[in-house]
């Protein structure tokens, strides 16, 4: 016999096998919880039958309940992974295996039968794919860095050729959209259209709170994605936590997420140390560390919220789930990002 259930905390939707058994482990937060203080939402006697089951409560809570799912559709840093021109062990291992291929990072949004894209990087046909290529009712943009705009130009008459797709970014970011030809003319021929920066939509809402990052091309904002349920932190970019912090007005980071409320936070994890770009200085490319990060959280606590570490630069040995920087992640109880990870808000 199967069951469906859903993570208290993270609200992961999941099925398990609950004949005789006492326990299980949530496949997001890994938190264990005995079955019979949870709530079986469904139940189905054979394996083949859990998928179904699945989308059926699925579409029960979101229905009900009026619960958005966020999925994570890309990982990487700017360049993905593997980067062009690189011929270190890291790209040149994985060229001729695409499974381990990592597309810049972005978000999508499912409320109800609406998309809603975070970030539109070069590899946006491949991220929709992911969730069944639906076109996006809106697209949000946190900086104009590469990776997080080169994107936009598949809504125009070449790719998707859209309608009035409402794009969202600050006024700085939206100056330098007007000012790029190619992207002034999706706006010229009404591809995309200017939205709020900062909106309250049916069932969730999205502040953007801006974040130190280099700004030759505009600021650089993190946002905060507030469900029926819980609220999750976008921050991909940052320079150091010293000038974050400084700038949100908090001494330590937990304390900072936790003024937020944030039940989930997927933050910058480019590099795992400063010492990991050999060929030139990471001064010019500024990232806190994951090393960095991890000794201002330290280990993970009861009542913290999950910290999911994104924004991998293609040298990032967090990559290999098999190397010590990996593992040294995973033992102090916060999370290396996969594509498809899914939230419930």
């Amino acid at each position: 016999m199967y069951g469906i259930v859903v993570c208290p905390k993270c609200m992961q939707i999941q099925g398990i096998d609950i004949e005789g058994k006492k326990s299980y482990s949530c496949n997001g937060c890994g938190k264990r919880y005995k079955i019979s203080k949870m709530k079986i939402w469904n139940r189905v006697k054979r394996v083949e039958e859990l998928t179904e089951a699945v989308t059926l409560v699925k579409e029960k809570k979101w229905r009900d309940e009026k619960m958005v799912e966020v999925i994570l559709l890309g990982i990487a840093q700017d360049g993905g992974r593997p980067q062009a021109g690189c011929n270190l062990n890291c790209c040149v291992k994985i060229q001729a295996k695409p499974e381990l291929w990592s597309s810049p990072v972005s978000l999508g949004i499912l409320e109800e039968k609406d998309l809603h894209l975070i970030e539109a990087s070069r590899m946006i046909g491949k991220q929709l794919s992911m969730i069944d290529n639906k076109i996006p009712k809106s697209v949000w943009i946190t900086h104009a860095h590469l990776g997080h705009i080169d994107g936009l130009g598949q809504f125009g008459t070449e790719s998707m050729n859209t309608s009035r797709v409402t794009l969202h970014c600050s006024e700085r970011v939206s100056k330098n959209i007007e000012k790029t030809p190619s992207l002034k003319l999706l706006l010229e021929n009404e591809k995309l259209v200017f939205g709020d920066w900062g909106i309250k939509n049916k069932n969730f809402k999205i502040t953007p709170i801006e974040i130190p990052h280099r700004d030759e091309l505009g600021d650089n904002h993190a946002l905060v994605i507030e469900g029926i349920q819980n609220r999750l932190l976008f921050m991909p970019d940052h320079d150091t936590w010293d000038e974050t912090l400084k700038c949100v007005g908090f001494e330590t980071i937990k304390d900072w997420l936790k003024s937020l409320e944030i039940d989930v936070a997927l933050i910058d994890g480019t590099f795992w140390n400063d010492k990991e770009i050999k060929h030139r200085s990471q001064e010019d490319i500024k990232h806190p560390p994951i090393e960095e990060t991890l000794k201002r959280i330290g280990m993970s606590e009861k009542d913290d919220p999950r910290i999911i570490f994104i924004h991998f630069n293609h040298t990032n040995p967090v990559f290999n789930e098999e190397t010590e920087e990996y593992k040294k992640v995973i033992e102090m109880g916060w999370e290396i990002g996969t594509e498809g990870m899914r939230f419930y808000l």
